[in-house]
């Protein structure tokens, strides 16, 4: 593929002005054929400096005089560039169109295979967004023709990066990484060029982009943005440099850190200047929204539709006065709403554009809720579920059913709202959608409320609080992932300080060697002393950097614990502390209306959740205790049958709700020396896990028996199992806890705590697992 992005020069090394300037002086003395190949480096040069509609007047300068000149190849090449075009202008995608059609009957012309695939590709490419499984098909087609053995390496890398882009647009997230990575190592086998690092900026761009989409993938978006970030300034290309930011911006915004998000579009508009695209000003609208700076954002939607207007874009010049409109409609200021929002709705239904009338529809029926007009905004709700349905898309229609089943709410026409709120409940709650089905609860109680069916209005209302529980959960799972990237900002940090602190002694330990020996040979002809002296001295040095190895040792230690004790305490205390909120108030309810069912119900809840926090409360003292190397130790006589069964009495409701039987096999003749405390817990911790992994209805299996001059005590479960390669990480401090068969969490401290009793005990620990048949713990201490 001769005509990619071909770079003549080093764009990250030479002005591109003064290159371009002298370009235009060598076009009036040159031959048309080195014009020709002239144009196309100002072409490139143009893309570079991100001036796209300067990049295609020098490409169409070329192709007119390709065409004057008869020149077949290059009038072909010409076409080849302007057909790969990206950009949603319409203006720029109907000359790449024609481009694209233009190529494809040149090269039949000249029957010029070559040619004829690259401009496959570019037709290929240009319906890839909108049908991208059937591009993806015609692409290994086209490359199978080809014989990708026989392809130059570049094309080949050039090939995967290609595939692996459509399928991460048509959501294929395996097949597209795969291709993406098989590209990075084909790319290490090439010359490093300004177009193959060019390439493997895209690639970086594209897993970057993969990434983005999946959740908790935080350190994979921002190493790939970096990684090709980087690339792209080198090379000096602000279109990548700009696209790059775009998605670092989109990636911070998810994560609702808009101040930072602003700031990587600021930097695209600074660097796009005149030529800031309207979806850039518009995302800089929707940011200022989130900011609540509302001005600001109707100031920047106002830009970006100034722009989509000039550029003929009716489609996003709709959705920007459909977004308008929604900032209006948010400061009550309904009167300026309206123009924009019927403008929207009017060139949506000249369009006939299916997509961008579900969205336009909406607006409005949002903005008419707002006005009050109720049944107007009904109308408008029909017709976008109208269309959902008619697009196959059933999520679509069911969010849409709910919505109006609010409007049908607030109507007081309760009939209809239950009939669309049954359509949303339907369709999410197979697939366990929370935050529609926190609507759907919710609009359950208000319309069983109005109607008079208050058993049913609370039996929703409970499911309501439980799913908004849950949502908030999720929502606090999020800002602790936050506050990890923050931290992770402030350990680099503090790695830099203690890295600078370490080449600083490192220097100090140089320089005085260094005069060590100077005094060495001079001292040594006179005093005999002095040596020894200098001698105690470097000792001493010695001593004093083994301390402060110690000590750094013993920092990463308490680090390591400190980020353990906020890790447990922020996922798992306040956890159960959600589930006791609304506790009291429940409580006085039910006490009120004589529902004592449902006060057994709430006794049980904060019987467990009590419990739970009590078991995790006692780990992490012993463990802290542990630590710090304080913990009692008191051995004592300790018959082991009184200790099991004291231990299984603590678990005894946990075991009736799972419906689990624990059988204690242990002899009551075996006594061991042990702390007792340190035993209960052991066994606490290690028979919690037994049923946690068991299912309904199971067994759990505690035996004795003397082996080896120890008394072995084993806990045996027919659960789920583990494989080796989790047995190994079972103990680590940083192991992931699993969670049980019905969902039990854990706080993957107790095994690691149990390890440590046991050998404080002078006990022996072992594990046997066989994944899908179940596990055994066994612990030996000493016979008495």
């Amino acid at each position: 593929m001769l005509f990619i992005f071909v770079p003549l020069i080093c764009y990250g090394q030479i002005n591109h002005l003064n290159r371009i300037e002298a370009i235009e002086q060598e076009l009036k003395t040159k031959s048309s054929e080195e014009k020709i190949m002239l144009l196309f480096q100002k072409a490139e040069l143009f893309y570079y400096q991100n001036q796209i509609n300067l990049h295609i007047l020098a490409l169409e300068q070329a192709l007119d005089l390709a065409l004057l000149t008869k020149d077949t190849t290059k009038t072909i090449e010409a076409y080849l560039r302007l057909g790969r075009l990206e950009s949603e202008n319409l203006t720029i995608r109907s000359k790449r169109e024609e481009a694209i059609r233009q190529g494809l009957i040149w090269t039949k012309k000249i029957n010029a295979p070559h040619f004829h695939t690259q401009a496959l590709e570019n037709k290929i490419s240009l319906t890839a967004l909108e049908k991208g499984k059937e591009a993806f098909r015609a692409y290994k087609e086209v490359r199978q023709q080809k014989i990708d053995a026989q392809l130059p390496l570049l094309e080949r890398v050039q090939s995967n990066f290609y595939i692996g882009k459509i399928c991460n647009r048509q959501a294929m997230p395996d097949t597209s990484l795969y291709y993406l990575f098989e590209a990075l190592d084909r790319l290490r086998s090439l010359e490093k060029t300004s177009r193959t690092l060019l390439l493997q900026g895209d690639v970086y761009y594209e897993i970057a982009y993969h990434y983005n989409t999946l959740s908790y993938q935080g350190d994979s978006v921002t190493n790939y943005i970096d990684s090709s970030l980087v690339l792209f300034q080198k090379i000096g290309s602000l279109p990548h440099e700009n696209k790059v930011r775009i998605l670092h911006s989109e990636y911070l915004t998810n994560y609702d850190q808009y101040g930072a998000a602003m700031d990587e579009l600021n930097k695209v508009i600074q660097n796009s200047g005149e030529y800031t695209s309207g979806e850039t000003l518009g995302m800089m609208g929707l940011l200022s929204y989130y900011n609540k700076n509302f001005e600001e954002s109707l100031d920047y939607y106002k830009k970006s539709l100034k722009k989509y207007q000039a550029d003929n874009n009716k489609y996003d010049a709709a959705v920007a006065e459909a977004s308008i409109a929604f900032v209006y409609g948010q400061i009550k200021a309904f009167d300026k709403a309206l123009p924009y929002i019927d403008n929207a709705v009017e060139y949506a239904e000249l369009s006939q554009n299916q997509k961008l009338m579900t969205s336009v529809y909406y607006a409005k029926a949002k903005l008419l809720d707002d006005l009050g007009e109720y049944q107007s905004s009904i109308n408008y709700r029909k017709k976008v579920i109208a269309i959902h349905k008619k697009l196959n898309s059933k999520s679509g229609a069911s969010e849409q059913s709910l919505s109006l089943a609010g409007t049908y709410i607030k109507t007081t026409q309760y009939d209809s709202a239950l009939v669309y709120n049954k359509i949303g409940y339907e369709h999410f709650k197979p697939i366990h959608e929370k935050g529609p089905l926190s609507l759907v609860y919710k609009n359950y109680y208000t319309i069983y409320k109005n109607k008079e069916n208050y058993k049913a209005a609370l039996e929703n209302l409970e499911f309501y609080h439980a799913y908004q529980d849950s949502l908030k959960r999720n929502d606090l799972q999020k800002r602790l992932n936050q506050e990890r990237a923050s931290l992770k900002v402030v350990e680099a940090q503090e790695s830099v300080s203690i890295a600078e602190r370490q080449e600083r002694l490192a220097k100090e330990e140089a320089a005085f060697q260094s005069t060590q020996k100077r005094l060495y040979s001079f001292l040594a002809l006179l005093f005999l002393g002095i040596i020894l002296v200098g001698a105690y001295f470097y000792l001493q040095l010695r001593k004093s950097k083994r301390k402060i190895e110690s000590q750094n040792q013993e920092l990463q230690q308490l680090n390591a614990t400190k980020d353990k004790f906020f890790s447990i305490i922020a996922h798992d205390i306040r956890s159960p502390l959600i589930a006791l909120e609304g506790v009291g108030e429940q409580m006085d309810y039910y006490l009120e209306n004589n529902k004592k069912e449902k006060l057994q119900m709430l006794s049980q809840l904060m019987d467990t959740t009590t419990k739970r926090l009590s078991s995790l409360l006692d780990n992490l003292l012993n463990w802290a205790l542990l630590q710090r190397g304080v913990i009692p130790y008191n051995p004592k006589k300790i018959n082991i049958n009184e200790a099991v069964e004291n231990t299984i009495n603590l678990f005894e409701q946990g075991l009736l709700a799972k419906n689990i039987k624990v059988e204690n096999n242990t002899s009551t003749n075996i006594n061991i020396n042990v702390d007792e405390a340190a035993l209960s817990t052991i066994l606490r911790n290690l028979i919690s896990n037994a049923i946690k992994f068991t299912d309904r209805g199971g067994e759990v299996f505690i035996n004795t028996e003397n082996k080896d001059g120890k008394s072995w005590i084993s806990i045996e479960d027919k659960g789920i199992g583990m494989t080796d390669n989790k047995i190994e990480k079972l103990f680590d401090l940083n192991n992931k806890s699993m969670n049980g068969t019905e969902g039990e969490r854990g706080t993957g401290l107790g095994l690691t705590l149990v390890k440590e009793l046991v050998e404080l005990n002078k006990g022996v620990l072992k594990v046997d697992s066989t994944l899908g048949k179940g596990t055994v713990f066994s612990i030996g201490f000493l016979n008495i």
